[in-house]
């Protein structure tokens, strides 16, 4: 079937046409013969009709949303897993904030213990100045 009619659609599988010329090595009628028989070979394996094109061109439409599904899945997980991350990281900045906060009291009622006994020495030593 031409091409043509039918609406069929020829796919040459261009390597398969070289190898086909190489092997031919058109030098006398016989290889012409032969290149033309190969030629009609490769021709007829590869004629598709319209609809079976249709169909593959579906699969491949199909093919190419199944695709973007999944790349819109993992991008919806990616941005589950940052926001579970931004959440994290800001408990980890509360508690760490509340962390340095309790270090700094303990900080201040270690200084005031210290210089309350540093008061308590200072005037003990001035009692036993006085008495001396």
């Amino acid at each position: 079937m031409h091409p043509r009619e039918g609406g069929a659609v020829a796919i040459i599988n261009v390597r398969r046409v070289r190898e086909a010329l190489v092997r031919a090595k058109v030098t006398d009628e016989a290889a012409g013969l032969e290149l033309a028989t190969s030629l009609d070979e490769e021709l007829s394996e590869t004629v598709v009709s319209q609809e079976r094109l249709e169909t593959m061109e579906q699969r491949v439409d199909a093919r190419f949303d199944r695709v973007d599904a999944r790349f819109d899945q993992v991008d919806a997980r990616f941005d589950r897993v940052d926001a579970r991350f931004v959440s994290t990281e800001a408990r980890f900045d509360a508690r760490f904030a509340q962390a340095e906060a309790d270090a700094e009291r303990r900080a201040n009622r270690h200084t005031a213990i210290f210089l309350t006994a540093l008061a308590v020495a200072v005037s003990a030593l001035g009692l036993l100045y006085a008495f001396l």
